[in-house]
């Protein structure tokens, strides 16, 4: 964004720096991080998948009279 309005300033203002340098570096890197994330898309579902199960943990719960205490919870991640 930063290259792109310097780049429009300059093509009004003759004094101005050229931002062309940034904007493209800018849009390298949005390029690049779309790719990687395209290539990415399938392992990142296989970790995610792997993070999947049960597991026991510490919860606060109410009693019936409205107190609060510690009890377990059972939670399933997927």
């Amino acid at each position: 964004m930063l290259g792109a309005s310097t780049t429009a300033k300059s093509s009004f203002d003759s004094g101005a720096e050229n931002g062309v340098g940034m904007a493209l570096i800018g849009a390298l890197a949005i390029a690049g991080g779309t790719v990687y994330s395209i290539v990415d898309a399938p392992y990142s579902a296989k970790r995610a998948n792997a993070e999947q199960g049960l597991s026991l943990i510490p919860a606060p719960l109410q009693g019936p009279d409205k107190s609060t205490g510690w009890g377990a919870m059972l939670q399933a991640t997927f």
